[in-house]
């Protein structure tokens, strides 16, 4: 809630964002769920994501591994259903529906990293690469449609696609296996993350500084949303950025 109201402040002038406030319960709902409208959408879906998590690592592996493909299936079925009907907000970025595959997913992969070492052969870890691939392959033959211009200002779904799920659990299969020697820009990075994607929005402005070249104005954004994290860590409290 901090986030949202004071993004939402920042980004309206005077009484401007009365006017983008909801008015009907349709409106309500993509209201609540988006997060006002703002990138912060995410903490709202972490909400009923970690609700689900919570129940779920009481299931045993057979049960999550079920429910695991079910909720794939249906996030695989989503964009499907969207270009067949033409109601493309069942894809738009901020749907929690998106992100129903990653607490079982989760599970799975902190299943998966107990087991030892000698048990995980590289031609499983080759093998799943090739099946991400083939799912990147299916996504963009399947799921391109114009439609999704509407609510997504991309033709394709943003979440609403299988391979990053699988993308996801072997990120954080491989972090969790390859132990390396820490870095102490990439151990500052990792600290600051959720500064960063809490403070960005705040300076994305910074581009038309930049003279339209992308690279300065990701810098620019960067770089003061970090000396802004420094310097809020000292007045608010670190959960809220930490």
């Amino acid at each position: 809630m901090f986030w949202i109201v004071l993004l939402t402040l920042f980004k309206y002038e005077a009484w401007d964002f009365i006017r983008w406030l909801p008015r009907s319960a349709s409106e309500l709902t993509g209201f609540i769920l988006s997060g006002g409208h703002t990138i912060y959408y995410f903490f709202v879906s972490l909400l009923g994501l970690t609700l689900i998590t919570h129940f779920a690592k009481f299931l045993n592996f057979f049960q999550v591994l079920v429910l695991f493909i079910l909720s794939i299936l249906f996030v695989s079925v989503l964009p499907i259903v969207s270009i067949a009907t033409g109601y493309f907000v069942l894809c738009a970025y901020w749907s929690p529906l998106n992100f129903l595959p990653y607490p079982f997913a989760a599970i799975l992969v902190s299943y998966i990293a107990k087991l030892d070492r000698t048990r995980i052969k590289p031609i499983y870890l080759i093998l799943s690469a090739c099946l991400i691939l083939l799912f990147c392959i299916v996504d963009w033959a399947i799921y391109v449609n114009k439609g999704f211009f509407n609510v997504l200002r991309f033709a394709i779904p943003i979440f609403a696609r299988p391979s990053l799920v699988l993308m996801a659990m072997m990120s954080l299969f491989l972090a969790l296996k390859i132990n390396l020697k820490r870095n102490p820009v990439i151990l500052f990075m990792s600290n600051n993350s959720l500064a960063l994607y809490c403070i960005h929005p705040f300076f994305l402005p910074l581009k038309r500084l930049s003279g339209g070249h992308m690279a300065v104005s990701l810098f620019l954004v960067v770089l003061f949303s970090y000396l802004t994290a420094l310097i809020m860590k000292h007045f608010i409290r670190q959960e809220l950025i930490k």
